[in-house]
């Protein structure tokens, strides 16, 4: 992703009096997780942002919530079964939010030429599989969530994450450092086993404090008056390429660090006390 973004992630509070900030707002915010609180925080200019440019605090904020959720779960006991080349659920269905899309095209587009021809032919191939399978009916019989006939159709047609390269016994992440959030804020406590294909209830998921997929979602429904939406992983290069005028267009970037953090905010407090507002730092 370009270098010039106006919002910096930082990995902690710092003055506006730090020379390396100077004329950008320092905002943060806490948010008040039932595994633990975590504080997210950015220097801001006061300049134009691109939604795909709220996406490195999303993966920042996404990264603090998943690491306090798995350290609280090994203090209960339990192992995280999710480490850097456990691949089971890279066959799951991935959606990926509106931003999310466009910063994976933009992630794509500054890789090397090879990688980046090798890589947009595995989303190709996926592509195609995907959209030449024949969809589930999405009425669900009692009992049944759309999310698992979805689940069972994703499961059906077996297709590989079009990150995954290597062989298939050591699989890994083309981009894991800038892989989807669904991908960050799925915790699995039970054996990688129980994740392969579709099988309901046999794996234990840890819930999520809070969704920066799902936040980032609203926040574009929001500005750009539109349904929240949903892409799958393997469709999302095509259709960031397809919806290319959204994606240059730009908001103040103090607005889009400040809505975000309030949305992310507002899924955090549910089921918990008061949670710090966002503000300046002294």
């Amino acid at each position: 992703m370009s270098s010039d973004n106006p919002i910096l992630v930082l990995d902690h509070p710092r003055s506006r009096l730090d020379a390396s900030l100077a004329g950008r707002q320092i905002l943060q915010a806490e948010l008040p997780l039932a595994d633990g609180p975590i504080t997210v925080c950015a220097a801001v200019a006061d300049e134009p942002a691109r939604l795909s440019q709220l996406v490195p605090l999303a993966r920042a904020a996404s990264d603090d919530a998943t690491r306090t959720a798995c350290d609280r779960s090994r203090r209960e006991g339990r192992t995280v079964s999710c480490l850097k080349g456990c691949s089971p659920c890279c066959h799951y269905l991935v959606p990926v939010s509106g931003p999310e899309a466009f910063a994976l095209l933009e992630d794509i587009q500054d890789l090397d030429a090879g990688t980046r021809d090798h890589l947009v032919g595995s989303f190709v191939r996926v592509a195609q599989t995907v959209l030449q399978s024949e969809l589930p009916s999405l009425e669900a019989a009692p009992g049944e969530t759309t999310a698992g006939l979805l689940g069972q159709w994703s499961a059906r047609i077996n297709q590989p994450c079009p990150l995954l390269h290597g062989a298939p016994e050591a699989r890994r992440c083309r981009l894991y450092s800038r892989r989807p959030l669904a991908c960050r804020e799925h915790i699995v406590t039970t054996k990688p086993e129980l994740c392969g294909g579709f099988q309901p209830g046999a794996g234990r998921v840890r819930p999520r404090g809070v969704s920066m997929v799902e936040a980032l979602s609203q926040l574009a429904a929001e500005l750009e008056d539109t349904d929240v939406e949903a892409i799958l992983l393997p469709l999302a290069p095509a259709w960031a390429l397809a919806n290319l005028d959204r994606g240059q267009r730009t908001w103040p970037a103090p607005y889009l660090v400040r809505r975000l953090l309030a949305i992310a905010r507002e899924q955090a407090q549910a089921g918990t006390a008061q949670a710090s507002p966002i503000r300046a730092a002294a």
